[in-house]
């Protein structure tokens, strides 16, 4: 990463360094990336059941952004997509909270290996985590990094079966769908 540092132990990505990390991209990236940020609005629009220990609250997507930046404490990264979702509901002893959940999409036009996959999307998962707990974002936040890839991708189920929970995948024109482990394919 880049040299600018704001303050002690801060480093930075300079303007090029962030283009120069992302150039290489297959073409197919940034025609995938604006696909899926198109169908994720409607796909995300009302989700429930997001919040595990809180089933019933139905989330609204506020917004779902490209090359999202985020900084946590000395570090930054980019997710490809992000999706925040709001919600509000009854918890026990509490009343109305309010809910809010981050979904960083990583999209994957080819699956050059599962395990690059599972390995990137993890540590954006771990980075997203600490941005949330850091920020002071409320006891009620969850995020999560999903993979997106196509789904004629021939390691697609091999992926969804190595990372053990739902991946998304896209079709290639107009559906963005869940694929669980084992080949159980959930409907929009």
């Amino acid at each position: 990463m880049g040299a600018e540092t704001e303050e002690e132990g801060t480093v930075r990505m300079t303007p090029s360094e962030a283009h120069d990390s992302a150039w290489r991209r297959d073409a197919g990236h940034d025609e995938m990336q604006l696909a899926v940020m198109r169908l994720a609005r409607t796909r995300f629009a009302r989700i429930s059941g997001f919040w595990p220990d809180h089933p019933d609250v139905v989330a609204a997507c506020e917004r779902v952004a490209a090359e999202a930046l985020m900084r946590n404490g000395r570090s930054m990264f980019f997710a490809d997509l992000m999706v925040d979702l709001r919600g509000a509901g009854m918890v026990p002893d509490l009343g109305t909270q309010d809910f809010a959940g981050y979904i960083a999409l990583e999209v994957k036009p080819v699956i050059h290996s599962c395990g690059a996959v599972i390995r990137q999307c993890s540590v954006l998962q771990e980075k997203l985590c600490e941005w949330v707990r850091d920020g002071g974002r409320g006891a009620f936040t969850r995020a999560t990094a999903i993979p997106v890839v196509r789904s004629s991708d021939p390691k697609a189920q091999l992926l969804a079966d190595l990372v053990g929970q739902k991946i998304m995948v896209w079709d290639g024109a107009e559906r963005l769908d869940w694929l669980l482990p084992n080949g159980n394919e959930v409907q929009p």
